[in-house]
């Protein structure tokens, strides 16, 4: 992962979802500085590994934050157009360059894009000829077998139909599917259950107030997180289309907290109801 500038700098850009939605809720100052310092280092690891993958990534996050932001869009637009700008004067003249090669297609060195279709229909010639997949890793050696450039797809989709055939490429959209499904449903019990601690907040006092606070902390931190993983899946489908990721963690990780974040739904959600029965301030059962 760390050697290859694509999927370093595709990375870091999946990495910028869980900053940008926890940031405004973490109260420590001193954690507040760490993720600052985390974007800082990301977006310059993102610049200068010169990875197009990278910067058409970056983008495609900037429109998921907008279009997932519930208020002040207005306000957010002008400030990624405004740090666009910022990005654009301080970015070297050969990074610049790089990046508009992705919509010219003219490259200053190398044949990055050519070798790229090559590799895109030599995946889809394979998994005509093996409609049910190469094995796993297998594609470079199929394409050597047969005198063609022995690279791996760069493609997330046709390395699914190449090496697990239409099989696995079904499958993998099925637990795809089910992860978004059930996160967006999460979010919506996240949301509603934060109206209701909001709501029955007002006429709490004493020990109840100061535990409907926590509770609505937590859902919070909740709530957040799913809109985030959502982001984050959504980011690594768009690096999907020029990056071969079937085997990295990232479809592990966003399976597993998918099932985290349910797991604490019904928790959460238990905690709440708990709470608003009581008639006299005592603690919530752990």
């Amino acid at each position: 992962m760390f050697g290859d500038p694509n999927a370093l700098s595709g990375k870091n850009v999946s990495l910028l979802p869980f900053i940008w939605y926890l940031y405004p809720i973490v109260k420590n100052r001193w954690m507040k500085y760490a993720l600052i310092l985390m974007v800082i280092f990301a977006i310059n690891i993102i610049v200068f590994t010169a990875s197009r993958t990278g910067y058409l990534a970056l983008i495609f996050a900037a429109l998921l934050f907008l279009i997932f932001s519930n208020k002040n869009t207005t306000r957010l637009t002008l400030s990624l157009v405004a740090v666009s700008l910022l990005a654009v004067a301080v970015t070297p003249p050969a990074y610049k360059e790089r990046f508009m090669s992705s919509f010219t297609g003219k490259e200053a060195e190398g044949h990055s894009a050519l070798t790229r279709k090559e590799l895109f229909f030599d995946s889809l010639n394979a998994f005509k000829s093996q409609p049910l997949g190469l094995g796993l890793g297998n594609f470079s050696l199929y394409q050597a077998r047969h005198g063609r450039n022995a690279q791996d797809t760069h493609n997330l989709y046709t390395q699914l139909l190449a090496e697990t055939g239409i099989q696995g490429f079904i499958f993998f959209f099925i637990l795809i599917f089910v992860t978004l499904n059930k996160t967006f449903k999460i979010r919506r019990s996240y949301k509603s259950l934060l109206v209701r601690l909001e709501n029955a907040r007002s006429s709490l006092s004493g020990e109840l107030a100061a535990l409907a606070d926590t509770e609505i902390s937590s859902c919070l931190l909740l709530h957040r997180t799913a809109t985030a993983l959502i982001v984050f899946v959504l980011i690594r489908l768009a690096l999907g289309l020029l990056g071969h990721d079937l085997m990295e963690i990232y479809w592990w990780f966003a399976a597993g907290l998918t099932m985290a974040l349910n797991k604490m739904r019904v928790i959460a959600d238990s905690r709440a109801s708990e709470l608003l029965r009581k008639p006299h301030g005592s603690s919530l059962t752990q």
